[in-house]
């Protein structure tokens, strides 16, 4: 933490670092923003923490001091975290202000630096994860304790909770150091033979993993030929095409998925290592080991201070240990259980087959997590808070808990569009009414900016990221990202859509005509009038078979390679969907296509189609949001294995489709989704409420009722034709 925190303006640059200067000869830890960023999110999180985390604010006061936005934000935090606040003029004498300043510190009470000292350490803490590397033992424990009283923050006060623990464990482990220590030597020959038996348990089974390694290959680069293949078995297909289905579906998936025959079980108030503990009617316990639930001595849960959860029909009640109210909460349904986490901040729900997370503080719903093969019964947390565990009477399945991160947050900055820049740790934003920024994938900051001259609509880059082009209401603007140069090209129309081909071209939609336009020298060529029946925003580049595809006001895909045509669709369109397509996206090496769009009397509807014969074949329908909210965004992502879909609810569902698994459903996002992009494992999203969210993107799994049922009905066939044994 620093001791210091100084608010300035950056007019006063000069002065300010002389007299940062000279506080640190003095060994005083300064803290002073040097970068020249807008009032958004990152900064302002960022800034209050180290105010929060200072004992001292100094203010620069002068004219610019006091005329700044940011500084009277800083003033502004500084009072609200009621920390001491020292004024200096500037352009005075710099070894005055920093006597004055020292003076001032060493005013501050032992007590609140100590109080400080906490609440930074409590926040690092909550940042890590709450591991026990982050905790304080001994002396520090002691004085922070005093120090804070009972009277500090809830995260203080779990810190110092969890501290006090550490330190208990670390007293009993030393008590049964010696005792374990005996017990383990009478028990190392006995683990010896069981592990023995174990590691030829183990080699048989890589035996056989291996001999179906490149048909689970296969399968797992494509999970919907695997569901295609799935639907049918036809007399001439290999019956292990069927038995390697079957036992990719019964291997474990990335979020754990067991069978059990043990029938009514709830979860013990005990983990082992994460793993979860549950009771059956009878009082007996089991514990997960590898995939199996086995039969484990009772143990008694450790006490703990989170807060009471009581349930009354969907009215949720959550209490102190001392019984005050914390917080009432009303779901949008009745649950059958109800969990809180281990660090007090979130709710696990269940509904049916779907488990549901909520914000305590905010009530926000921030995901549901789906795929249960049956209902669900009972929820648990993992100890670390890091997992979700649901049982049903012949099921235990478990999600690993992964949080967004929100970049932005800059409601007068409405955001469009989103895309790739030169490197990962960048992308590039298009913000209303006029803004194209380039924001780190990290910290939400700003890089670089431009202001353009015209109102944006529309954006892309090239596959290397070197240039940018922005549609805008005249025609379009081409970015050098290197040089960081810009080219305008008036074409006298608005550009709504585009689609980069390639380094050297880009496809415009201006008004009714479809344009190619040459990045190197900015020249553009008229391809000609598009098809009545083509809708203004749906467009994509297919790299796989070197054409545009654009999207129908009918729910067709339409292809332009010399000349438009529609494409043929084969299989059956759930709904059919005679839609307005709004949003398209092309696998830029499996050539499948996703889009979504609206019609008639009903908000949403959208598929997955993959080539076949020229045209494509319909795979299924997508997964859609459950509040009736239009679909702006879509994008495939986790190599083209798993759709994610951008609605103007600010629901975020990451399919594929309905009744298929992976369905994961975020409502953490504020605002109309507007544009997604993903890069490494995160999912960008965009909206018209001036928000930057990264979500993590799920697995692709096969772990789902659905296809369970298709690989069941698959072997069934193959035995009536006589292809596989009973």
């Amino acid at each position: 933490m620093a001791q210091v925190f100084v608010s300035y303006s950056r007019v006063d640059q000069r002065w300010v670092d002389e007299l940062a200067g000279s506080l640190e000869a003095a060994g005083i830890d300064v803290w002073v923003d040097r970068r020249e960023l807008p009032v958004s999110l990152p900064w302002l999180a960022e800034v209050q923490d180290a105010i929060e985390g200072s004992a001292l604010f100094v203010a620069c006061d002068s004219e610019s001091f006091r005329k700044s936005t940011n500084c009277s934000t800083e003033r502004a935090l500084a009072q609200q975290a009621q920390v001491r606040q020292f004024d200096v003029e500037v352009d005075g004498s710099v070894d005055a202000a920093a006597s004055r300043a020292i003076e001032e510190l060493a005013r501050v009470p032992l007590d609140t630096r100590l109080q400080v000292e906490a609440r930074v350490r409590a926040r690092e803490w909550d940042r890590r994860g709450r591991g026990r590397k982050g905790l304080v033992t001994g002396r520090t424990l002691r004085s922070l304790r005093e120090a804070c009283g009972s009277q500090s923050e809830p995260l203080v006060q779990r810190f110092l909770a969890a501290s006090r623990r550490r330190v208990w464990r670390q007293r009993a482990l030393l008590a049964l150091g010696g005792y374990l220590v005996l017990l383990s030597l009478g028990l190392n020959e006995a683990f010896g033979r069981v592990g023995d038996e174990r590691e030829a348990n183990t080699d048989q089974l890589v035996a056989r993993l291996i001999s179906q390694q490149a048909l689970t290959e296969r399968i797992d680069t494509d999970i919907y030929s695997a569901l295609g293949e799935a639907s049918g078995l036809g007399a001439t297909e290999a019956a292990l095409d069927g038995i390697s289905l079957a036992a990719l579906w019964r291997r474990p998936p990335p979020d754990r998925a067991v069978q059990h025959e043990l029938g009514d079980l709830g979860f013990a108030e005990v983990f082992v290592h994460t793993q979860p503990r549950l009771v059956d009617v009878g009082g007996n316990h089991y514990v997960l080991e590898g995939d199996r639930l086995m039969p484990a001595p009772s143990e008694t849960a450790l006490s703990n201070t989170l807060p009471v959860v009581e349930a009354s029909g969907a009215t949720i009640t959550v209490r102190g240990g001392d019984g005050a109210l914390i917080r009432r909460l009303v779901l949008p349904f009745i649950p059958k259980t109800v969990r809180i986490s281990p660090d007090g901040r979130e709710l696990a729900s269940v509904t049916g087959q779907m488990i549901v997370i909520t914000d305590i503080e905010t009530g926000i719903e921030q995901i549901r997590l789906t795929g249960s093969p049956s209902q669900l019964t009972d929820v648990a947390w993992s100890d670390d808070g890091r997992a979700v565990w649901g049982v049903s009477d012949s099921w235990l399945l478990g999600w690993t808990r992964r949080h967004g991160r929100r970049l932005i947050d800059d409601s007068a900055i409405p955001l469009r569009g989103l895309t790739r820049a030169l490197n990962d740790s960048t992308l590039w934003v298009l913000g209303e009414p006029s803004w194209l920024l380039e924001v780190d994938t990290e910290t939400g900051g700003i890089v670089d900016r431009f202001e353009l001259d015209a109102k944006v609509y529309a954006i892309d880059s090239t596959p290397l990221g070197g240039v940018v082009v922005v549609g805008i209401e005249s025609g379009i603007v081409i970015v050098d990202a290197s040089d960081r140069s810009t080219t305008y090209v008036d074409l006298g129309c608005l550009v709504n859509s585009l689609a980069v081909a390639s380094e050297e071209q880009a496809f415009v939609r201006c008004d009714n005509d479809l344009l190619t336009a040459d990045l190197a020298t900015a020249a553009t060529t008229n391809l000609g009038e598009v098809p009545y029946d083509v809708g203004p925003e749906a467009i994509a580049w297919d790299a796989p078979n070197d054409r545009l595809l654009l999207g129908s006001l009918w729910g067709q895909l339409v292809a332009y390679d010399g000349e438009f045509t529609t494409l043929p669709q084969s299989g059956t369109f759930d709904g059919s969907c005679p839609m307005h397509v709004r949003a398209l996206d092309v696998g830029a090496t499996t050539g499948v296509v996703a889009h979504a769009g609206e019609r008639s009397g009903q908000l949403y509807c959208g598929g997955h189609f993959r080539p076949s014969g020229g045209g494509y074949e319909f795979v299924t329908s997508l997964a859609q949001s459950n509040h009736g909210a239009r679909a702006m965004a879509i994008r495939l992502v986790a190599g083209d294995t798993v759709i994610a879909t951008g609605f103007t609810d600010g629901t975020v569902v990451f399919g594929p489709q309905k009744g298929v698994t992976p369905l994961v459903e975020y409502t953490e996002v504020s605002g109309d989704v507007f544009a997604v992009l993903e890069i490494g494992d995160e999912l960008f999203v965009a909206t018209r409420a001036g928000l930057l969210h990264a979500l993590p993107v799920p697995d692709a799994s096969l772990s789902n009722a659905s296809l369970a049922e298709a690989l069941d009905n698959r072997l069934q066939k193959a035995r009536d034709l006589g292809l596989v044994g009973g």
